[in-house]
This record gives structure tokens, C-alpha cells and sequence, in this order.
């Protein structure tokens, strides 16, 4: 074992004791801090994420509540407004002073079945017809000119049953003229059905007539 001199023995006494000194000095002032260098328990760091976990809950809740309690922004709401036309009115004016118009009578209708004609040579046929019981289901009847020209055509239907007819019309005199007339069931204006008839009178004189 190697001496050492003793000036080197007792520097290093010294630091020694100075080392001690200082840790008493150190651990005095822990204690009186209060200050624990104890390892923390493991139940501690559990409480302590615990009451994190709470808070950052807490704060999450407490977020939640004052966005829910903040009044919504208002909701702009456009109203249709009325159309508006803007129409000029022209200030109404006096009427013109009525004039004087003569009136003439309307003349008496004439007849659906009459021809005008500039021939003053004309003459008046009268045809006559009288339907049976079924006069509007059979009775027709035509007149034709020589030229082919219809002056009368009554097709089945437009006559009523029963019924009397007067046809006046103005003919030429110089043209020849067809007369026609039917009966669907054949079995003529009379008697079996009625008491039908017809004739024609030219100027006043009859010139054909049956049953």
C-alpha cells in the first residue's frame, strides 16, 4: 500500500470533507423545498392520464355546448316582390258627334230553296209533300235541270213522319226539269202507313201528282 505524503493527505481530507458539507447542505434544502426524489407510484401516473383524459373530455363537452347555445346567423329570406307594368292611359276623349245614317227595313228572307236569276222569262213551280208514318226513315226526293244543276235535294232523314211541305222555286221555262222521289220500304206515301202525298204545280197548273 503506497503512503502518501501527508500535505497530500490532507488536501484531500479536505475536499472531502468539503464534499460531505455540501451534501448535507443539498439534502437540507430538499427538505425543507418539500421536494419528494421518490420514484412516482404507478398508481399516481394512472390518476394523473385519468384526470387528462377528464379534462380533455370536459373541454370537448364544454366546446360542444357553446357552439349548440350560439345563436345560428340569420337566414336571408327574399320575398317575391310584385311585378309591376307600368301602362300609360291616354285620357279618354269625347266621342264624335253621331251622324245622320239612314235605315232601311231588312227585307223579308228568302226562300233557302230559291234561285236568284237575271231571267226575267222565269216561272214559279210549287212543290208539294206530305211524309206517311215513316216519312223521316224513307222519303227522299231530287229536281234536276237538263243541265244537271240540282234545285232540290232532300236525302232521307231531313223529312219529319207525318208531316206537309210547300217548296216554291223560279225556273227557267225553256229547260227541262227531273223529278224524283223515293221510298226506301217501297211501299209509297200511302195508305198502308199514313196518307202521304205529293205534286207540282208549273204556272199555276199541275203537272204531276202521286202517292
Amino acid at each position: 500500500m503506497q503512503h502518501l505524503p501527508a500535505q497530500q493527505q490532507s488536501a484531500h481530507i479536505t475536499r472531502l470533507n468539503i464534499f460531505i458539507v455540501l451534501f448535507v447542505i443539498m439534502g437540507n434544502f430538499f427538505a425543507s423545498c418539500g421536494a419528494d426524489l421518490s420514484p412516482i407510484p404507478q398508481t399516481m401516473k394512472r390518476d394523473t392520464k385519468e384526470s387528462e383524459k377528464k379534462a380533455a373530455i370536459e373541454s370537448k363537452r364544454r366546446h360542444l355546448k357553446d357552439d349548440f347555445l350560439r345563436p345560428a346567423p340569420p337566414v336571408l329570406r327574399h320575398r317575391n316582390r310584385p311585378h309591376h307594368t307600368d301602362v300609360s292611359v291616354a285620357s279618354p276623349q269625347p266621342p264624335p258627334p253621331s251622324a245622320t245614317v239612314p235605315v232601311t227595313q231588312p227585307s223579308a228572307p228568302s226562300s233557302p230553296f230559291a234561285l236568284s236569276s237575271s231571267d226575267l222569262s222565269c216561272t214559279f213551280i210549287h212543290l208539294f209533300i206530305t211524309t206517311d208514318k215513316y216519312g223521316k226513315e224513307d222519303n227522299s226526293f231530287t229536281l234536276i235541270n237538263s243541265s244537271g244543276v240540282v234545285l232540290f235535294n232532300y236525302w232521307v232523314g231531313r223529312l219529319d213522319n207525318e208531316k206537309s211541305y210547300r217548296w216554291p222555286r223560279c225556273i227557267s221555262s225553256d229547260t227541262c226539269y227531273t223529278f224524283t222521289i223515293k221510298d226506301e220500304y217501297g211501299d209509297g206515301l200511302c195508305c198502308d202507313h199514313g196518307h202521304g202525298s205529293y205534286s207540282i204545280i208549273y204556272n199555276d197548273i199541275e203537272v204531276a201528282a202521286g202517292r
